[in-house]
């Protein structure tokens, strides 16, 4: 039970942390950097955070945006390599982000995306995955750990990325011990 309550604990900091880069975030963003990419991307949610994906801030990955925007296909639009292109895009994640935000009373995590990180068509049943993919707020706090490991993995490098990713595993394998020990997640 201590490991669960000293994985909570850090998970929770965790949380605050990325709640606190996402109001930093929405402050101010310079259009079409670096830094205002993974938020679109963050807040979006182009990949299943495991390196699968388009590159983020490429052609591919424009044409994603726009296709879980639901604009994909407006003549309207500006041309994806063009700073107006980055100006219609954040208009539209912004206004849906703030509403969003309205709505829920905090900062519930992706503005567009539902459900947890993954597929829960692939999940098993009665399995941890299941009950994270029935829980709304259990989804919203996957995806938003799933950005922080995300983030994390970008910075892995060499001998960092397979311990990384053997204590994402550990991580998985302890919550998923712990709770089917005690019959519930939280």
């Amino acid at each position: 039970m201590s490991r669960w309550i000293s994985a909570f604990i850090i998970f929770v900091a965790i949380f605050a942390q990325a709640t606190n880069d996402y109001r930093s975030i929405m402050a101010a963003e310079t259009l079409c950097s670096d830094s205002w990419y993974r938020f679109i991307e963050e807040t979006v949610l182009t990949s299943d955070n495991q390196g699968h994906g388009p590159d983020v801030g490429s052609g591919e990955w424009k044409s994603v945006i726009e296709f879980k925007l639901g604009i994909r296909d407006n003549p309207n639009l500006p041309d994806r390599d063009s700073e107006a292109w980055c100006r219609h895009i954040d208009q539209i994640v912004r206004k849906r982000y703030a509403a969003s935000s309205e709505k829920n009373g905090n900062l519930s995590g992706s503005v567009m995306a539902t459900g947890p990180s993954y597929n829960c068509d692939k999940v098993e049943a009665d399995s941890i995955e299941e009950m994270i993919c029935k829980d709304n707020e259990l989804s919203a706090l996957d995806r938003k750990l799933s950005v922080i490991y995300s983030a994390a993995a970008k910075k892995a490098t060499n001998e960092h990325s397979p311990v990384l990713k053997a204590e994402q595993r550990g991580w998985i394998k302890g919550r998923n011990d712990c709770c089917s020990r005690s019959g519930d997640i939280l």
